[in-house]
This record gives C-alpha cells, structure tokens and sequence, in this order.
C-alpha cells in the first residue's frame, strides 16, 4: 500500500518486490524485481533507479548476474554511511546471493555478486532480511539456517 497526501495505492496483485528509501544515492530511490526479461529471466535481479526531477521518471531496467536458479525472494538495503546498496536474493535452491554497489548502481558492472551465501528453509517463504549496523556501517544478514536436514 502506498499513501502519499490524500491518494491511497493498494496493488491487489502479489509483486516480487522490494524496495527501500535511500539515504545517500545519485538516484532518488531504487526498485529490485524479477521479471520475464532480459538475458537470464526470472533468475535475475532486476533493478531501476526512479528520478523525480520534472514529472519523474523510472530510469531503464538493469539486469544484474544470474543467481544460478528462479528467484523467489529478495530485498534492498541502502547504507546510512556510504554510497553503498546490498541486494540479497533467495533462489527456488534455497541459496542466499548478495549483491553489492558501491556507486553509479545503474550500470551492471558496477555491482559484485557473492554467490551460495547461505541456504535456507525452502518450505516457506522469507526467511532473512538484511540491514546496517548502525555504529560501523557493516552490512548485517539475518537468516533462518539449514542444517542436517531439520532448520534452526
């Protein structure tokens, strides 16, 4: 649901989502998504940047490397420190990606992805979320373990 003066958006779709304000970015806000296009389809992130200058506008799709499966979850975290976002992602393999950039996040290059990070429960759906800690900047990631076959 968004909300914004006296106009209230509900979207009665499910959307593979996520989004978060930004702190310090060249953009006015970013989006991540999976969708049915581009090189490896719905097994990569996709992101757009939105610029709110004149009318605003959502810039051109960017298609970040393969997770190696479908994804199915995924979210976006500004830092409060440095120009930087971390994408996690959670593929059909129940494995964790993280996607970092450091600056101009609107061209492929400029992120590096850490592959296999960690595996997770794949009964459901969720199941980490990633922030910054708030003295040093460190990137934080919390996730529900998989571990001989019974989870923690």
């Amino acid at each position: 649901e968004i909300i914004q003066g006296n106009v209230t958006f509900t979207e009665a779709r499910n959307w593979y989502v996520a989004a978060d304000p930004p702190v310090v970015s060249e953009d006015d806000a970013m989006i991540v998504y999976r969708s049915n296009t581009g090189t490896n389809l719905l097994s990569s992130p996709k992101i757009r940047a939105w610029e709110s200058s004149g009318n605003g506008n959502w810039k051109a799709e960017v298609e970040l490397e393969s997770a190696g499966s479908t994804i199915t979850n995924m979210t976006l975290k500004y830092s409060p420190f440095e120009n930087r976002i971390v994408v996690v992602t959670r593929g059909i393999d129940a494995n964790l990606d993280a996607y970092v950039c450091d600056g101009n996040c609107t061209v492929a290059s400029n992120w590096t992805r850490e592959d296999n990070i960690a595996a997770v429960n794949t009964a459901a759906t969720g199941q980490f979320d990633i922030d910054f800690e708030t003295s040093t900047g460190d990137a934080i990631l919390v996730y529900n373990i998989l571990k001989h076959q019974s989870y923690h």
